[in-house]
């Protein structure tokens, strides 16, 4: 196992190797990284206990009790936005997540809901969802999730959607004190949608089907290592395979400054292969922790010009 999560952060850290030609999924929103936290650590963790674990790993979601909520400005002018809670109740955990992402859709080239949007400004509206719903449960050493998830794309007045299945398991102290994470996320049939709005082609039917970023995930994160009296060192890092074959990966770190007890202030930062061509690959960001509640931000640099800000909430 763990030489198989090993070979994926290799081949997904390697920036030579071949780039499978990148196809345009839907939803938007099941794309992006969850929440401030994640987007300045590479992007999202199978191994991270995130309060949005229900979007992520569904398996890591209830292994406590935590909430969040982020919103996001991109240059071109998208909004978006990440609500999760986390909690246990008894022997399980249970999960929420919405993630909503509102953009003006491009007016050249195929389809509108196509990844420019969230660099792009356009003629129309669109909006992409994804909420979900979790639980998970220990056994034999592991922990087990699973998740049902509504995705959903709008473009003017047409709406396509659909529900689909995300499963999960994650272990402790596989190595060194790290925990291990691995998903299958966005397991489902296609989404139907009127065929000239969302694939710009006309059809006999009149409908256009659109495929789910389904995807295989592995990560690994570490508890914080004290680095001296004042200082911790967090590391997190990750791999995936999408249904055609692009792998994606990242890599991030946090030195935590905690000057007294209950205050501590953190510096992130994190590498990736992206899943979206518009996206570079170097994340930063900052988290201030108060007692129970965490201030978090997250920059994005984009490849077509601009970036994105994130500000999050957390409360644990």
């Amino acid at each position: 196992m763990r030489r198989t999560v090993f070979g994926l952060l290799l081949v997904a850290a390697s920036a030579t190797a071949a780039t499978a030609q990148r196809t345009t999924y839907a939803p938007l929103a099941a794309q992006l990284p969850l929440g401030a936290r994640a987007a300045s650590l590479g992007g999202t963790n199978m191994a991270s206990r995130d309060a949005e674990s229900a979007l992520g790993n569904p398996a890591l979601a209830g292994t406590g009790s935590a909430s969040a909520f982020t919103l996001g400005r991109y240059h071109g002018g998208t909004h978006g936005g990440v609500i999760g809670m986390t909690t246990p109740v008894g022997f399980m955990g249970v999960g929420v997540a919405v993630s909503y992402l509102d953009y003006e859709s491009v007016g050249t080239g195929a389809p509108f809901y196509r990844e420019e949007v969230l660099v792009s400004r356009g003629a129309g509206h669109g909006s992409s969802m994804a909420a979900a719903f979790s639980l998970s449960a220990p056994y034999k050493g592991w922990r087990w999730g699973a998740a049902v998830t509504y995705l959903e794309e709008r473009l003017f007045s047409e709406r396509a959607s659909v529900a689909a299945l995300t499963l999960g398991a994650s272990r402790d102290n596989v190595w060194r004190g790290m925990t291990l994470g691995i998903g299958l996320q966005n397991v489902g049939p296609s989404m139907r949608g009127s065929d000239v709005t969302f694939s710009r082609e006309a059809t006999a039917n009149g409908e256009a089907d659109i495929d789910l970023p389904l995807r295989l995930a592995a990560g690994m994160s570490s508890f914080f290592v004290p680095m001296g009296a004042w200082f911790d060192l967090g590391v997190s890092g990750g791999a995936a395979v999408r249904r055609d074959g692009l792998v994606s990966g990242n890599l991030g770190g946090e030195l935590s400054w905690n000057p007294i007890e209950g205050i501590a202030v953190g510096l992130r930062t994190g590498v990736r292969r992206p899943e979206l061509s518009v996206q570079r690959p170097v994340t930063a960001g900052l988290g201030l922790t108060v007692d129970r509640f965490v201030v978090d931000y997250a920059w994005e640099q984009m490849r077509d010009g601009g970036g994105v800000h994130r500000v999050g909430l957390r409360v644990r």
